[in-house]
């Protein structure tokens, strides 16, 4: 079992220090934001069901999809775009997929590397109309690639459904 450090502070599975903006979260939420896993299989765990994946109109050259399950079907809204240095051919192949693209890869066998994880608080979500305009919203970033070429750069902001089952 893992022991805290002696100064409070909760490790990530890296090592290093839970960073100051997510102290005092409730566990679960902190779990979702620095988690370095599937997005897909927490949120199945967490709300009991299947993760769908909803391809909403986004702007050319990206991927914009609800996952939820068929209960709860708005529970995060996740924006895939091509990063740079990537392969657009094989970038765009699984930017195609209906599915969420975790299991895009996976299906494919080939390992995911994630890169410059980071967190934030924003201000509802770039979609118009927003029906989330003035909530405050948790938001993730970070690089998938392989050693294939692929390289997407995603955001995935956690709407307030999901808030009810991680507070």
């Amino acid at each position: 079992m893992l022991q805290p450090p002696v100064d409070g502070k909760q490790p990530l599975p890296d090592g290093t220090d839970l960073p100051p903006l997510l102290d005092g979260l409730p566990t679960l939420l902190k779990i979702f934001l620095a988690m370095d896993g599937s997005l897909t299989r927490l949120l199945a765990l967490t709300v009991g069901g299947s993760v769908v994946a909803k391809i909403i109109p986004g702007e050319e050259g990206e991927r914009r999809v609800f996952l939820g399950t068929n209960r709860y079907p708005e529970l995060v809204m996740a924006s895939s775009r091509l990063a740079a240095g990537g392969d657009f051919a094989r970038t765009w192949e699984i930017l195609s997929d209906p599915r969420p693209i975790g299991t895009a890869f996976v299906e494919r066998g080939e390992p995911m590397i994630r890169e410059n994880l980071s967190f934030l608080k924003r201000n509802g979500t770039p979609i118009s109309p927003d029906p989330w305009q003035g909530h405050s919203l948790w938001m993730r970033s970070y690089i998938l690639s392989n050693m294939a070429g692929v390289r997407i750069s995603i955001q995935e902001i956690f709407l307030p459904r999901l808030m009810d089952f991680l507070v």
